[in-house]
């Protein structure tokens, strides 16, 4: 699962971040010094503080010295500037991160800039490190452009995540036609608590597994039990599925995706088919209380627990008949027209012919008709069926409004027709 809103949480555009580097600080002219990084140093606990520290050049005759950091933010990346603290030859910069958090698993750089006796601004350093989770001490494989960091487990299980990650995406890559995910780091925690307890840490939760794309970021809650292999196969493909689509399409493009298409994509490829899916599905539609499609084009987010489930067992519903009826040749149309900017209903409107009305109305045919595209009388019956159930409250009350009156006309009928005696 990930959270697209906003969250989604996302550094957008973090590649410019690292490009731009510290350009928009430093407008005044930079000496050499620029390029040292003696002195600096910096520590911190994750979720809780930062400290950041320069041991001044001895003899400089400076003022104006200030701290500068870059943090990935939602819209264009910023770079805040403090006032340190200054004791005996050493500055310091303290930041409380249960106030002031970093986002988690971003690259950030910081550095230190001072005006000499002459006016020539200085920059000390340009540093950039990992804000990752330093609560645990994470095991490590790496090959290739994927790196598997794991808390707990047996290597032959790193190995395993390793395969998966390899496997899933020569699967998505190859039917999508997308290029590859670029590098991507992998942290698997222990437990959906110790998950949830990292991003809170940071002013943020999730239920499970997510993945940040923007920073080459996935993060799972696998416990090292018998079912790794299982949850693996499932939590693995899902979150690669996200990190390709937004490496081949952009931050823009990406956004623009329709939740429905992109979280029943990523359920598509997951390797193990999970059956709780098929039975809520299969409630709902019983119980006429499918959700419609136009409600899940939006973030899920706002949903409440019993509804979040059905709307990623609809996702995935909707995407199997997309690609049952359309092939994998639709479904990359479909997502180029809605990379493209198109909205909801334009988009499937331009890609597939049809808009989204008529889509869902194609779906829920074929979910009445056991999940099989079939023609003539019996496509034609499931359609007509499906129709009268839609309007079947409208048809009770309208009998319920003419009935009495229906009634009335045929008693007065009967009165005249009654002989006299």
């Amino acid at each position: 699962m990930i959270d697209r809103t906003p969250p989604r949480f996302r550094f957008l555009r973090i590649a410019l971040a690292l490009s731009v580097g510290f350009l928009g600080v430093l407008c005044l002219s930079v000496s050499s010094l620029a390029q040292e990084d003696e002195g600096l140093d910096h520590e911190y606990t994750y979720g809780q503080t930062a400290r950041f520290t320069l041991t001044l050049p001895a003899g400089e005759d400076f003022s104006d010295l200030q701290f500068f950091i870059r943090i990935p933010r939602p819209s264009l990346p910023a770079t805040d500037t403090y006032v340190p603290v200054i004791n005996e030859g050493l500055a310091v910069y303290e930041r409380d991160l249960r106030l002031n958090p970093f986002p988690p698993f971003a690259k950030l750089t910081y550095g230190w800039t001072f005006i000499d006796a002459a006016g020539v601004t200085h920059q000390i350093g340009s540093r950039t490190f990992l804000y990752e989770d330093n609560r645990f001490a994470w095991q490590e494989l790496r090959e290739g452009a994927f790196t598997i960091r794991w808390v707990a487990g047996s290597p032959e299980q790193l190995v395993s995540a390793l395969d998966v990650a390899r496997e899933a995406t020569a699967r998505i890559t190859s039917q999508l036609d997308t290029i590859d995910p670029g590098e991507v780091a992998f942290y698997i925690y222990p437990s959906t608590a110790d998950l949830q307890a990292a991003l809170r840490l940071t002013g943020n939760q999730w239920v499970a597994g997510m993945a940040l794309p923007e920073v080459g970021v996935i993060l799972l809650a696998v416990p090292p039990t018998d079912g790794v292999a299982t949850q693996l196969q499932v939590d693995i493909p899902h979150e690669l599925t996200h990190q390709i689509l937004y490496r081949d399409l952009g931050d823009f493009s990406y956004t623009a995706l329709p939740t429905w298409l992109v979280e029943g994509l990523a359920m598509a490829f997951e390797q193990r088919a999970q059956a709780l899916r098929v039975t809520l599905l299969e409630q709902a539609q019983q119980e006429d209380r499918l959700l419609p499609l136009a409600d899940l084009c939006m973030p899920f987010y706002a949903l409440d627990s019993e509804k979040l489930q059905l709307a990623y067992a609809e996702s995935y519903s909707a995407v199997n008949y997309l690609h049952e009826a359309y092939g994998w040749s639709g479904v990359r149309e479909l997502l180029k027209s809605y990379a493209d900017g198109r909205e909801c209903s334009a988009g499937i409107k331009h890609a597939l012919g049809v808009d989204l009305p008529v889509f869902e109305r194609q779906w829920r045919t074929w979910l009445e008709q056991g999940g099989r595209i079939t023609g003539g009388g019996q496509q034609l019956w499931a359609a007509v069926s499906l129709i009268l159930r839609d309007l079947a409250p409208w048809l009770m009350l309208v009998g319920i409004l003419i009935l009495p009156g229906a009634l009335a006309g045929l008693g007065r009928r009967a009165s005249k027709s009654k002989p006299s005696v």
